[in-house]
Formats: structure tokens, sequence, C-alpha cells
């Protein structure tokens, strides 16, 4: 069986959000033999983490709908063909904030 790869580092652009999505990215591995990718959340940043999405390979992003003012934590795992999951990427701390004119900032380390 093909070894799991991975090394995925989620991503986060500081922005400002006119709607109330926040979009993730990460970078792969070009050995990787995932077939799909699970993105994990924390509320708070400590709860545990729950997955709140797959993602099929080769996108490597992801867009929570109806985000909210607070700090979140993210992490990325990904899956072959068996499910067999790798291990968690960095974790991503993201913190939204109300901004000027209705919009929401977001800023991630």
């Amino acid at each position: 069986m093909k070894k799991l790869y991975l090394i995925l580092l989620l991503l986060v652009i500081p922005m400002n959000i006119h709607a109330t999505d926040l979009t993730l990215t990460w970078d792969d591995d070009p050995n990787n033999t995932a077939v799909k990718f699970r993105m994990y959340k924390q509320l708070n940043c400590s709860n545990s983490f729950v997955p709140i999405g797959d993602i099929i390979f080769p996108t490597l992003t992801f867009t929570e709908p109806n985000i909210t003012t607070g700090t979140n934590c993210y992490q990325v795992t990904a899956l072959d063909s068996l499910d067999v999951e790798s291990i968690p990427s960095n974790t991503l701390t993201v913190t939204c904030s109300k901004g000027a004119h209705k919009t929401i900032n977001c800023s991630g380390v």
C-alpha cells in the first residue's frame, strides 16, 4: 500500500469580508496519495476539533459560510482511497472582529 504523505500548511490572508464566508487554503505534498481532505474546527480554540467538511482532491481550499466574530482554530487532514487519515496539519488560529461599514475583519496565525 502506498504511504500517505502529508505536508499541509493552512493559510489565511488578512481580509475584509463583506459577505460572511471565510476561505482557508493549504499546500499539498506532490507525493501525496490523498483523494480527499477533511477540515476540522475547534470553537474558541478550546473545545475538541470536529470535522466540518470534506474536500475532494485536487481542490486545496475550503470555504466556511456564515462566520461570526470570535477566535476559532482549524486543522486539515488528508485521506487516501481506503480512508486512512493522516496526522493533522498545523493549527491555524483565525480571529474575526467587526470592522467599519458592516465588514468582518479576519486574520490568522
